[in-house]
């Protein structure tokens, strides 16, 4: 790479402000949007302040990593079970943060930047969010690190997108059998409900009070409330929505049947394609799929529309598998400082997964591992089907 290369952290609020132009030149990933970024970064009460790692080559930008410094615990979980984590200082690295140039030399320089702040003590951690795998950014964050203060066991996750090109062209694409049942499962929701299944895309702000009700009606009966994931209508939520709606990339579908609302998914349009944030759908419903009908609306939705594609995201859900046209890894790590606090974040750290991995792994020898896991699932909708009924 010719030319001298200067490296600016950018740790001061007003001074993100200058980086608009070519931010959004390079932007391309919906969350990495700068006004999505300024409003958490201002909303959330444990963001410290920016820091915000960019690379000039002879006073042009040439890369530019994103991130916060943020007063946060480190995520310690044993199966479901969250574990007190002390609070710490952490540089969290958003999701499509990287923008511009991303050659080797340019990564490595970026992890020399990380790297310099924990040896200052400037973070106790860094989180690298879901970096591709074979990107020279996740290469450098695996191995620059001392053993000490590597992740040692970084979570893999396998991203998925579907590559809509013309709604029958995608239909064609499917296997015989799948057409088959989702034909099947959608004629018998139909043909059960006649007259009163339909499908509403909320789009604007005047629609997002009756949009987080209706969607907040069907996410109060998913397990994954249980789990502390999924769709939860925090004030955050609420204004990146508000955001979106007004940016007029807000895609939030629903499904009703007789009027009451069944299924969700939301998500968020950026550079042609559809990124899904959250989905869900009411288990007493289960025999009909509404999912999957209204995934199938969705995908016929954004094919009119004339998106190329919908961004999946990350996770192993079935229609991942069945309907994804493009497949990466990605990965989430840490580092740690090289300082007494640090070291001991990483041994907790360890010692949790170990702990994890360990039960996990004995529980599979002896076959017990999907009765467990099925039996833990079914006490999660009972319990959120107690909460329902209660109020």
């Amino acid at each position: 790479m010719a030319g001298q290369i200067v490296v600016r952290v950018v740790r001061a609020l007003d001074e993100v402000e200058d980086l608009r132009l070519v931010w959004t030149s390079w932007q391309r990933i919906a969350e990495a949007d700068i006004d999505l970024y300024l409003m958490t970064l201002r909303s959330t009460e444990w963001s410290l302040r920016p820091h915000i790692i960019v690379l000039y080559r002879d006073g042009s930008p040439q890369t530019m990593l994103i991130g916060k410094l943020e007063n946060c615990g480190i995520g310690l979980k044993i199966g479901q079970w969250r574990l007190p984590s002390p609070r710490a200082r952490g540089l969290a690295f958003i999701y499509g943060g990287l923008l511009g140039d991303q050659s080797p030399v340019s990564c490595e320089i970026l992890m020399r930047s990380i790297l310099d702040s924990l040896r200052g003590d400037e973070a106790n951690f860094a989180l690298l969010n879901k970096v591709r795998a074979d990107s020279p950014l996740c290469q450098f964050a695996i191995e620059s690190a001392s053993p000490l203060c590597r992740d040692h066991f970084p979570s893999i996750c396998l991203h998925c997108s579907v590559d809509l090109g013309g709604v029958e062209d995608f239909y064609q694409r499917l296997p015989k059998k799948t057409r088959h049942n989702l034909k099947w499962e959608a004629k018998k929701l139909l043909d059960d409900h006649s007259g009163q299944v339909k499908v509403f895309c909320f789009r604007e702000p005047a629609e997002l009070d009756r949009m987080i009700k209706d969607i907040e009606q069907v996410a109060k009966t998913t397990y994954q409330r249980s789990l502390g994931v999924g769709f939860k209508a925090t004030p955050e939520l609420f204004g990146r929505m508000v955001h979106e709606a007004r940016e007029g990339r807000l895609r939030a579908y629903v499904l009703y049947v007789n009027e009451k609302p069944c299924a969700f998914w939301l998500g968020y349009v950026c550079h042609d394609i559809l990124y899904v944030d959250c989905t869900g759908y009411d288990s007493s419903l289960r025999k009909y799929s509404p999912g999957k009908y209204l995934l199938m609306k969705v995908f016929e939705d954004s094919g009119r529309e004339g998106l190329s594609k919908v961004d999946c995201g990350y996770g192993d859900e079935w229609y991942k598998e069945h309907f994804g046209t493009s497949q990466w890894s990605e990965i989430i790590t840490y580092l740690f400082a090289p300082t007494r606090k640090g070291i001991g974040l990483n041994v907790l750290r360890t010692a949790a997964i170990l702990t994890d991995r360990t039960l996990r792994w004995g529980l599979r020898r002896t076959a017990l591992f999907p009765w467990i896991k099925r039996h833990w699932r079914n006490r999660l909708r009972r319990k959120v089907s107690i909460v329902e009924a209660t109020g």
